[in-house]
């Protein structure tokens, strides 16, 4: 080999979006032509959708191929929806931390540390209402605006803060390291995906007394509210009011609705449970009155 190009080398796969199977063709490459390269790699990173692909090959290449079949999956999924991954109720981070989770081994997080370089954005929900400065009214997606200043953009019902761009090489568990891979292909201006979340950073899953309300729900016949979502680990724990139909006990109380997280109800914290467990938990108490506490981005005064 030449000087400029001998090893140990550092792979970086550029930003893709949705067009990060343009990458993992790169990807599938190297596997079959790069084997000097990738035994030879001391770090790999990406960002957006390439981190996906990073990620599958720092901890196990061998399943880079049952990665593209499972984003086949979700594309085939989401094509016949009317406005693709971003139709209402359907949830593509949800999907993608799904397609992770049966990928990634056991020892992925220990595979990844310091080898496995990602690049992300840190944001935070914030209060809508609050007065803002020149430099946070949103001038643009470009990253050239982040030299003058903090940012704020309201998407939805939402309002997010732009922080700084961080890197990560270091993961405590494979959940968080799933996170953090999420973290970096999150969008904020897509209302229904799941907000992941990394030391409270990213897309911010702490709870923020602005936007925690408790509810009073009078029982005089069905609640007619019905629940989604659910966890098997701790970062995973969001248990969210799916619907809420018109003449039921929960639309009555007028405080309820589509989209708000249910954390606790009559004292019993819903928070990390599974789903089956808040379903009966709701069962449990079919008359009188409910005292229930709820989140959602909506911040009320």
């Amino acid at each position: 080999m030449t000087s400029h190009v001998s090893p140990p080398f550092n792979l970086s796969f550029t930003e893709a979006s949705f067009f990060g199977l343009s990458n993992l063709g790169v990807a599938q490459c190297l596997l079959d032509h790069g084997t000097v390269v990738l035994s030879q790699m001391q770090a790999i990173g990406g960002s957006s959708s390439s981190a996906i692909i990073a990620a599958i090959i720092a901890t196990a290449p061998e399943k880079l191929a049952d990665l593209l079949y499972g984003l086949y999956d979700i594309v085939d999924e989401m094509s016949p929806l009317p406005n693709g991954a971003i139709t209402p109720g359907f949830d593509f981070i949800g999907r993608l931390r799904a397609l992770l989770d049966r990928l990634l081994p056991i020892t992925a997080h220990q595979l990844a540390s310091h080898k496995l370089f990602i690049k992300a954005t840190e944001l935070r929900l914030v209060d809508k209402y609050d007065a803002l400065t020149v430099h946070d009214v949103d001038q643009g997606t470009s990253s050239c605006v982040r030299s003058k200043g903090p940012k704020v953009f309201e998407v939805g019902d939402r309002a997010w803060a732009l922080g700084a761009e961080v890197q990560i090489s270091s993961y405590a568990s494979r959940e968080e390291l799933i996170e953090v891979i999420l973290g970096s292909v999150f969008v904020p201006w897509f209302t229904t995906w799941t907000p992941p979340s990394f030391d409270g950073k990213f897309t911010t899953r702490q709870i923020d007394d602005r936007t925690l309300r408790k509810v009073e729900i009078v029982k005089d016949g069905p609640l007619e509210m019905y629940l989604e979502g659910g966890s098997i680990t701790p970062l995973l724990g969001r248990v969210v009011v799916a619907e809420v139909l018109e003449d039921g006990a929960a639309a009555k109380s007028g405080a309820i609705s589509k989209g708000d997280q249910i954390l606790m109800l009559e004292g019993k914290k819903l928070i990390d449970v599974p789903l089956e467990t808040a379903q009966l938990t709701f069962k449990d108490y079919m008359k009188g009155k409910l005292d229930v506490s709820i989140i959602n981005a909506n911040i009320k005064k």
